[in-house]
């Protein structure tokens, strides 16, 4: 009986804070941003430092792109609210949670054919994580994921329908605890 009251409440809380944040505007400054503590904030772009690969099957090689560090100085509490101001219009973002170690964090996005040295971007479908988008009147993205899991995400805006590289990308952590 507690389990399920304190599971209650924890979804009466995500579901106030989902609900703040989509009141709350996006901020009008070009950029991608987070919903924390009742407040927007910018989330910077980040580099993989490598991309590599490894041998797959059939004649298809898979394309990992490892980022700095073991975790992300963005840290958000709760149900995942993005926004992104700025953007041109017909971009995709898609989400991956990135396996990570004490150095490191990886992701698998995408394939490339060694005969053809032709890249095809399309994150692990093990790491790829649900990721809602509506974009409203004025332009501006509307990003949420709902079920995301304790972890390091690497979240990436996708332009045009075929890649020669790694996209953009920004890095955020979830950490469900409540304080």
């Amino acid at each position: 009986m507690r389990l399920l009251h304190g599971v209650l409440i924890l979804t009466c809380l995500m579901t106030v804070s989902v609900a703040f944040a989509e009141t709350m505007a996006c901020p009008t400054r070009n950029g991608v941003y987070a919903f924390s503590n009742h407040r927007w904030l910018e989330l910077k772009p980040v580099l993989a430092k490598k991309v590599k690969s490894r041998a797959a099957f059939p004649a298809h090689n898979k394309v990992i792109a490892q980022y700095p560090g073991s975790s992300s100085q963005t840290v958000l509490r709760s149900d995942v609210s993005l926004c992104g101001t700025g953007i041109p219009v017909g971009t995709t973002f898609r989400l991956a949670l990135a396996k990570q170690d004490d150095r490191n964090r990886e992701v698998i996005i995408g394939t490339m054919n060694p005969f053809s040295s032709s890249f095809s971007f399309d994150i692990d479908k093990k790491q790829e994580v649900e990721l809602q988008q509506t974009v409203d009147n004025s332009g501006t993205y509307l990003l949420h994921a709902p079920h995301a899991p304790d972890g390091q995400y690497i979240l990436f805006m996708q332009q045009g329908s075929s890649l020669s590289s790694t996209p953009a990308a920004f890095d955020f952590s979830v950490e469900w605890k409540v304080d």
